[in-house]
C-alpha cells in the first residue's frame, strides 16, 4: 500500500472514529426515559480518485458510468449519509468536478448525501504521527 493510502486510510479512521465518539457523547447527555430509542447514524462512503482518474469506492472499483447508480444502491431515497471524497493528489481535477457534479445530481433526486472533500491538508501529516 503506498504511503499516501495509508495516510488517507488513517484520516478516515480519525474522522469515522470521531463521528462515532460524537454521537456518542450526545446520546449520553440526552434525558434517560424508560423508552430504549437509538439514534440511527449516516452512512458514510468513502469515495477515492487514483492519480489516473479510476474511481473506488471503499476497496470496490467503480466505472465512472456506474458511479451515479453504485451511489444509489448505497444510499437509499430519504436516507442521509456522507461521501467522504479522497483524491490522490495528482488525480485529475476535471475527475473530482465530474464526482462532485454526480453528487449534485444524486442530491438533485432528493438523495440526501453530503459530501466531504478530504485534501492533503485536511488530514494529519506525517511528521506529527512520528
Amino acid at each position: 500500500m503506498h504511503r499516501t493510502n495509508k495516510y488517507l486510510a488513517l484520516a478516515l479512521a480519525l474522522i469515522v472514529s470521531a463521528e462515532i465518539l460524537a454521537f456518542a457523547w450526545r446520546d449520553s447527555r440526552s434525558p434517560k426515559t424508560a423508552l430504549n430509542v437509538q439514534v440511527a447514524s449516516p452512512r458514510i462512503v468513502m469515495l477515492h480518485i487514483s492519480n489516473i482518474g479510476e474511481l473506488a469506492i471503499s476497496s470496490e472499483s467503480v466505472p465512472y458510468g456506474h458511479l451515479a447508480g453504485r451511489l444509489r444502491e448505497i444510499f437509499a431515497i430519504g436516507a442521509e449519509g456522507f461521501l467522504y471524497l479522497f483524491p490522490e493528489n495528482d488525480a485529475p481535477a476535471q475527475r473530482i468536478a465530474d464526482v462532485i457534479d454526480v453528487v449534485q445530481r444524486l442530491h438533485s433526486e432528493n438523495m440526501n448525501i453530503q459530501i466531504r472533500l478530504v485534501t492533503k491538508g485536511s488530514y494529519i501529516q506525517p511528521s506529527v504521527l512520528d
